[in-house]
């Protein structure tokens, strides 16, 4: 996404570590080291080869809700050569799936009471954000669908799903869950009716041709003060030395 020249490079979940963890409030600095050592420890690769971000989803006096992100370095290396070869430089690095979130939430269509799950249905493998009064608690990337046949997708999925409910269940205790199927146009009735069928609550069905693309909730992001910026540091310092350059020419 690109706003007035500038990339937001949105990264797809299958590259990408997410995961939303309750903190003790403190000061930012304190903040991210916090935030490394939880990396360190849910991480399969060494903190030592990711990019690591984080971004404040709530706060009160006590706990602070946060984002955590991370990614290995040669992903974020491949995401910059492309777009070296385009001749674009990024000024950001996000998480697609957050621009989408950013989307459903501008349109005021997540519910802002209760625990709700959001099935999104729009690239090649489902992904599932599960939030709390309108907060992401939890995100899933359903990976490995390819081959399924339609029965066997439907079952793999609805599995999934429950899987999902059950561990917002134990990390935040339990509450009657909504689910709400956001499509891209291609939809299985026979999986619609399968979630009816096996997960219970109210489930809802909305196309995502009604609210903007994904795009423009990146493009959004970019005007935020703070949020999620898997750009490494190294790239930082020498887009800041080549500024520090061209004013001094």
């Amino acid at each position: 996404s690109s706003v007035q020249g500038k990339i937001n490079a949105g990264l797809e979940s299958d590259q990408i570590l997410l995961r939303v963890l309750e903190l003790p409030a403190v000061d930012r600095e304190e903040l991210a080291g916090m935030v490394h050592l939880q990396v360190d420890k849910f991480s399969p690769f060494p903190v030592e080869s990711m990019v690591v971000s984080h971004e404040v989803l709530s706060r009160d006096a006590e706990k602070v809700k946060v984002l955590i992100a991370a990614v290995k370095k040669d992903v974020v290396g491949q995401a910059g050569a492309v777009l070296k070869r385009a001749g674009r430089a990024s000024a950001r690095i996000d998480a697609a799936i957050l621009g989408r979130w950013r989307i459903l939430k501008d349109a005021g269509v997540v519910s802002s009471t209760g625990r709700e799950l959001v099935l999104l249905m729009e690239g090649p493998a489902p992904e599932l954000v599960m939030c709390q009064n309108g907060i992401p608690i939890l995100f899933r990337f359903l990976a490995g669908g390819e081959g399924l046949s339609e029965a066997d997708f439907a079952d793999e999925t609805v599995r999934e799903i429950g899987y999902t409910v059950m561990s917002a269940e134990m990390e935040n205790g339990p509450s009657e869950c909504s689910i709400t199927i956001w499509h891209g146009g291609k939809l299985s009735a026979g999986l619609v009716e399968k979630i009816k069928g096996e997960c219970g609550g109210r489930v809802a069905v909305k196309a995502l041709d009604t609210v903007a693309a994904s795009a423009e909730g990146l493009a959004r992001r970019m005007g935020d003060a703070e949020g999620i910026d898997l750009t490494p540091q190294e790239w930082r310092l020498t887009g800041d030395a080549r500024l520090f350059r061209r004013k001094t020419i």
